[in-house]
């Protein structure tokens, strides 16, 4: 069950820190995505976003699914972390929607594991040569298709990863703008309410007639 937390000045204060810290995290590559995922779920409690939360949840540890497909409520928090995409059937022309689950970390992990790919099929050093001058030889055909078909393997979870590296770098950017027009907000009616209280001590009359007008 997820906590409440009250939207107070230590909360707001407390969120404005860590989003700021989110921020650098990501600009200068300090952590893994799917670390920083988390440190924005915790974030978006924090504002009591707890969409938000959920969402950061899955992009870290991907979107639930079963043979059956994606429970439509889980699809709509995908489609606002935006990865929905459409696939157009060749044979009928109609074009569907879907959404890819991959975690964060998974992304991760294939990237790190399309680099020992691309070195394990690196050609090896090879001269090919004849005694026989009349003889024609051939350097052999070497891996490049399974290079190739490696770098757009690559190419791909490189751009799904930078999608999701936008997301959350833009998530943290608009909360740190958020908290820190909450904070003089917080501080106002902190200090509307310690004045109305002193008010109606001296004059309640008064206070009365400023709570009828705020």
């Amino acid at each position: 069950m997820t906590d409440h937390i009250p939207p107070s000045r230590q909360a707001l204060r407390e969120a404005l820190a860590l989003s700021e810290e989110v921020l650098r995290n990501i600009e200068l590559s300090e952590l893994p995505l799917a670390n920083i995922a988390l440190k924005v779920s915790r974030l978006a409690c924090l504002l009591n976003d707890f969409s938000h939360q959920k969402v950061m949840e899955y992009e870290a540890s991907g979107y639930p699914s079963s043979p059956n497909g994606v429970v439509p409520d889980i699809y709509q928090l995908a489609v606002s972390a935006g990865r929905e995409y459409q696939q157009k059937d060749s044979k009928s022309g109609e074009i569907t929607n879907y959404i890819y689950t991959t975690s964060i970390e998974e992304l991760e992990q294939e990237l790190k594991s399309i680099e020992a790919a691309l070195a394990a099929a690196r050609d090896p050093d090879v001269s090919v040569s004849s005694a026989n001058p009349n003889q024609m030889v051939w350097n052999p055909v070497g891996n490049k298709f399974e290079r190739d078909t490696i770098r757009n393997s690559a190419a791909r979870a490189q751009r799904s990863l930078s999608a999701r590296r936008s997301f959350i770098h833009t998530s943290c950017a608009v909360t740190t703008n958020l908290s820190s027009l909450a904070l003089p907000t917080i501080f106002f009616r902190a200090f509307e309410r310690r004045w109305i209280r002193r008010l109606a001590k001296e004059s309640p009359m008064q206070s009365r007639s400023w709570l009828l007008f705020t």
